[in-house]
């Protein structure tokens, strides 16, 4: 898949993060704002010039792969609201339970 192709899946990233904080995060967007998203949206389309071979392999984990960015940051504003400790207690939880399983699964000790 092109860079060019990438980039632009990933460019759309904020403009899925304006539609996506509509339902996640209960943010009011008006008229306007919804017109901006859609125009962008067709902006993409039109970018990508889409074709049969647009729904190969590549091009649907490009498209993954900004939507999962887009939610990533919709998650991030949300985060805001949680205390500092409490986030770091959950990330050293998991890296120490990831790392756990992965090295009884590679049988190293």
């Amino acid at each position: 898949m092109p860079l060019a192709d990438v980039m632009t899946f990933y460019m759309a990233g904020p403009i899925y993060v304006a539609a996506i904080s509509h339902f996640l995060l209960g943010e009011r967007i008006g008229w306007r704002r919804w017109m901006a998203v859609i125009i962008g949206f067709v902006g993409v389309v039109i970018a990508l010039r889409p074709s049969t071979a647009m729904l190969a392999w590549p091009s649907i984990f490009g498209l993954l792969g900004s939507i999962g960015f887009a939610m990533t940051l919709v998650l991030n504003r949300q985060l805001r609201k949680t205390s500092d400790a409490t986030l770091v207690t959950w990330q050293a939880v998991v890296a120490l339970s990831s790392a756990a399983s992965l090295q009884s699964a590679t049988g190293r000790r």
